[in-house]
């Protein structure tokens, strides 16, 4: 129940029914002049960079939900807003609506409805300052279809949840329940003002995106394709709950393109996010340290 309705113009070359090694690898070095040169603190980064472009392109193959992508970095202007530029011209072939988080849960509830009543590929939050968490985003990024009171009015409304979900910002903390929702692509180019540097192999970056975006979707429905063909070979084990198809999915067409360590980062993620886990861990160490195995009274603790 799709309707392919392509921008005028645009003419995407015929992909393989059954691509090679060949057609696969030669379709990674053209996605990568793409994003291939923002600097990742990892491959795990890099590799989610991947993740995060394939999901959107296979959306409707992967029935279940999708995370949201956190593109993370130490300063402004280290390329997390390019790079959501950059997918969003090629899945699109506009500019996303860069959108700021809401403030409060309420504001969160209204801002989700609005947006989602387009129906939209992307939903961008940008420039996150506050820490990332609301009971509505965890809902949503969670939810087949969205429901919520349309405003000023009784009616009830019942909103598909397809899109995927990307959150930018400068050394972003999310709350714990949110922590499971997402995954991380953490930039640094290691300079006190990244927004100098120069000497990119296609620079300004979003016209050659925009001039070769047919070629570029074409090249990810190569590397999709391949994966398909050969049978949908199962990813790396990994179990992470609510996004399993996703996973098995987009890390499945990774692993069989050979681009490794999707999502590899993610238990140190977890781990960074779970702030009162770390400091009872932290605390118990202390008194197990302090007073061994020793039965105490609560007094006797200072």
């Amino acid at each position: 129940r799709l309707l392919y309705q392509p921008d005028r113009g645009l003419v995407v070359p015929s992909v393989p029914p059954d691509p090679t090694r060949e057609d696969v690898r030669t379709a990674i070095a053209l996605v990568d002049e793409a994003i291939g040169e923002f600097p990742y603190v990892d491959q795990a980064s890099h590799a989610n960079a991947w993740g995060l472009l394939l999901t959107p392109i296979l959306r409707p193959a992967i029935s279940s939900c999708v995370p949201l992508c956190l593109l993370d970095k130490p300063k402004a202007g280290t390329g997390g807003s390019l790079l959501t530029q950059v997918v969003g011209l090629i899945v699109t072939g506009q500019s996303p609506e860069m959108r700021p988080a809401p403030k409060d849960d309420d504001e969160w509830r209204k801002q989700i409805t609005s947006w989602l009543r387009t129906a939209p590929s992307l939903v961008v939050i940008d420039n996150v300052t506050r820490e990332l968490g609301s009971e509505h985003l965890d809902r949503v990024l969670t939810a087949h279809v969205w429901g919520d009171r349309l405003l000023q009015t009784s009616d009830d409304l019942r909103l598909p949840q397809r899109a995927t979900w990307i959150a930018t910002g400068n050394n972003i903390t999310v709350a714990k329940d949110m922590a499971r929702r997402c995954y991380m692509c953490r930039m640094d180019a290691r300079t006190a003002q990244p927004w100098t540097r120069g000497g990119f192999m296609h620079d300004p970056l979003e016209e050659w995106v925009a001039e070769r975006r047919g070629n570029l979707l074409a090249a990810l429905l190569t590397i999709a394709r391949a994966w398909f063909a050969a049978g949908c070979p199962a990813p790396p084990a990994m179990r992470i709950a609510n996004y399993q198809e996703w996973y098995r999915t987009v890390g499945g067409v990774l692993a069989h393109a050979g681009i490794p360590e999707f999502l590899a980062n993610l238990r140190e993620h977890w781990q960074q996010s779970d702030r009162e886990e770390a400091e009872w861990e932290g605390f118990l160490r202390a008194w197990r340290a302090a007073l061994g195995d020793a039965q105490v009274r609560a007094g006797e603790i200072t």
